[in-house]
């Protein structure tokens, strides 16, 4: 059965509708003037110059309005009602906007034209005027299912970063806090429009002695803030984060925070196929140390192909039974080497002697304590150490795991629990040279070696227990990884090391079961070359003719 309406009684209940929704969003006028809520009704003049045509958005630090000027062009005003603050954060984030757009000049940022005030009977009312960003957000098109394809992503992450580059130069430099897809207006609201960056209501200027410039307040969205904006200290590289996580959003549907993190960086790379150059923006902008994360210049030479993406490919080239792990985000790499076997297969040779050697010195020692000889027991002292040397090559990787993180500023290398400060050792990218594999002693004539980075003239020692075809491996990858960031020439790598051996006599067998045979003592080779860096130390007339 089909129920027939009357066409009167249809149109007032649809006017009853419009009626209702009309007054939610403007409240009927009273005698005495508006009953203040803080909202506006259409028509209503703000300071005497700018008409009210309708709501556009409301926000935690006014409502939004558009709106009439004097010279009949359309303008955005932003309220802010004294009556409903809050507190007076409010205002003075009010107050700082203004002060803020009246500096700032960009195509990209809607123009600043007027801020007034206005008191009644019942409230005083405070507005910021400015030029009207015709479309539409992105969150707006978002939620209308708009999706927009890697280039139409990558032409709004050129134009957020010139604005973004923009803000940053500035001096004082100016940081939004708050770049988020709701934030961002695309031109005619659709694809290729002119990108503008609006909402400046948590503005940061860094000028000395800004109390909101020194952590008083944080100012963000979950998801899209920085870590170092939850300790209050924005700074203009924490608005590249929050762009990071806007084109995050736009290439899959899914806020930051729905994604998977591994120590704090977000992994997109497992569900999102995405182009060498924006991939490696994506991920220097989401970078969570503000130091690794890539600059605004940077990110755009990269999109723009002005320059390649520094990235550092895993695929290929693992050697068979690799234990470390190799990863790369932007412009950062970062290798895990984590605790080895207590015995391996290829170490249970090395240990059983180091059992064997030092418990042979202990008994040495002790019987020469216990007859009374403190200078027999004495001479067991290097014997202890050249003891000390072969344990800690057998069973050196099973107590400690490393961590090594070379970003586009500073690298740090901890050993043992990421927490444990006490054992990292830190410093300038720029300064490093590179890594290469160097030889720490023999044990029954088969070289020991471990990892050294080298930073200047220091180096730092890592990597002890892998073999050492990975070692090589890994210091490939950090010199590739280093040049890329540094152009500093990495250094050059001796061949492999072999067995050492005399001309026509195995010299293994010297000197009976000490340690290396002829013997090696802190990397000083006995009855060799002084530099283990010598080419006559690798020269192959010191193998045996096969």
């Amino acid at each position: 059965m089909q129920l027939l309406i009357p066409e009167d009684r249809w149109e007032r209940a649809e006017q009853e509708k419009l009626d209702q929704q009309d007054q939610k969003t403007f409240p009927q006028r009273s005698s005495e003037g508006p009953v203040w809520t803080g909202d506006y009704r259409a028509g209503d003049v703000l300071g005497g110059k700018y008409t009210v045509l309708e709501v556009m958005g409301r926000g935690s630090n006014g409502v939004t309005y558009k709106a009439e000027g004097p010279d009949g062009k359309t303008v955005a005003v932003k309220a802010l009602s004294l009556r409903r603050m809050t507190d007076w954060k409010q205002l003075e984030l009010f107050e700082r906007e203004a002060q803020t757009l009246e500096t700032l000049a960009h195509p990209g940022i809607p123009r600043y034209i007027d801020y007034l005030s206005e008191d009644t009977e019942k409230d005083r009312g405070f507005f910021l005027v400015q030029e009207l960003a015709e479309g539409r957000s992105l969150a707006q098109l978002m939620d209308e299912g708009w999706r927009a394809d890697e280039a139409e992503v990558t032409r709004i992450g050129i134009q957020l970063l010139d604005i973004l580059n923009y803000l940053g130069s500035r001096r004082p430099s100016v940081t939004h806090r708050d770049v988020k897809a709701e934030n961002v207006v695309l031109e005619g609201g659709k694809a290729g429009g002119r990108v503008f960056l609006v909402d400046f209501g948590g503005v940061q200027a860094a000028a000395a002695g800004d109390a909101l410039a020194t952590g008083s307040t944080v100012i963000g969205t979950y998801g899209y803030m920085a870590p170092e904006q939850f300790r209050g200290a924005a700074s203009p590289a924490s608005d590249l984060y929050g762009l990071g996580g806007t084109l995050l959003f736009l290439l899959s549907g899914k806020p930051p925070s729905a994604f998977p993190q591994d120590r704090l960086r977000l992994d997109f790379r497992s569900s999102l196929e995405l182009g060498d150059s924006l991939a490696t923006v994506l991920e220097g902008l989401l970078e969570p140390l503000v130091e690794d994360r890539i600059s605004a210049s940077d990110a755009l030479k990269i999109l723009k192909g002005e320059t390649s993406p520094a990235a550092v490919t895993r695929s290929g080239g693992d050697p068979p039974g690799a234990r470390s792990r190799v990863s790369s985000r932007g412009s950062t790499l970062e290798i895990d080497i984590p605790r080895g076997p207590l015995l391996s297969t290829e170490r249970l040779g090395t240990a059983s002697f180091a059992l064997v050697w030092n418990g042979t010195t202990a008994v040495w020692t002790l019987s020469a304590l216990a007859a009374g000889s403190v200078i027999g027991a004495a001479f067991s002292l290097p014997f202890w150490f050249a003891g000390y040397q072969v344990a800690k090559d057998a069973f050196g990787g099973a107590f400690n795991s490393e961590n090594l993180t070379i970003g586009a500023k500073r690298w740090r290398l901890n050993k043992g629990k990421d927490d444990d400060a006490s054992k990292e050792r830190s410093g300038q990218t720029r300064d490093l040279k590179g890594a290469k594999v160097t030889v720490t002693g023999y044990v029954n004539g088969e070289p020991r070696t471990q990892l050294e980075l080298l930073e200047g003239f220091r180096k730092v020692p890592f990597g002890l227990g892998l073999g050492s075809e990975e070692q090589l491996w890994l210091a490939r990858k950090i010199n590739s990884h280093v040049e890329r960031l540094t152009g500093n020439k990495p250094p050059e790598q001796p061949p492999p090391p072999r067995a050492l051996r005399s001309r026509g006599m195995d010299m293994t067998g010297f000197g009976g079961p000490m340690v290396g045979g002829p013997g090696v003592f802190g990397g000083r080779v006995w009855g060799g070359p002084s530099s283990l860096d010598s080419p006559a130390f690798w020269d192959d007339s010191m193998d045996d003719d096969d």
